[in-house]
């Protein structure tokens, strides 16, 4: 293994694509706070409150689910759910000195997987594509798992 992980091809290959998928999870915050103004759905009763200057009929309204927003808080949940793991895996599995080419390519389709998921969640796109999207992540996860431990026996 070099000596610094940085020399490491697997290890630059998870900074690029876990910074892409890090700027993903991170704006999904910003996007649900957006919605939630433009489609008038308080996150809480203090925010309606603040919104509605007491009006009882307004904070009913605004503290209502929009479905759009729940959709985006739960896509947003799935990749925390879903990436952080994964980050801790692919951490542990480039510890193993792992084919870097092998590496690259499960993180950069981890990657794609999970953006998909979270249009095919957000645009309401037909079934199988989230699910589809949701088990390459997870077969990805479970393989670098089995490398794992594999490599610690």
């Amino acid at each position: 293994m070099p000596a610094c992980f940085a020399e490491n091809p697997a290890f630059t290959a998870l900074m690029k694509y876990g910074g892409v998928l890090m700027a993903k999870t991170v704006l999904m915050s910003p996007l649900t706070g957006i919605t939630r103004i433009v489609k008038g759905a308080a996150a809480s009763r203090e925010d309606a409150v603040a919104l509605s200057g007491n009006d009882e009929h307004k904070i009913k309204r605004l503290m209502s689910k929009d479905p759009y927003v729940e959709r985006l808080k739960a896509a947003h949940m799935n990749d925390l759910e879903n990436i952080l793991p994964f980050f801790v895996i692919a951490i542990l599995y480039i510890a193993t000195n792992p084919d870097s080419a092998t590496a690259t390519l499960l993180f950069k389709v981890f990657t794609i997987a999970r953006y998909v998921h979270t249009i095919a969640y957000v645009g309401k796109i037909r079934q199988p594509t989230r699910a589809l999207a949701y088990n390459a992540g997870l077969i990805i996860n479970l393989f670098m798992i089995v490398q794992l431990i594999k490599y610690s026996l």
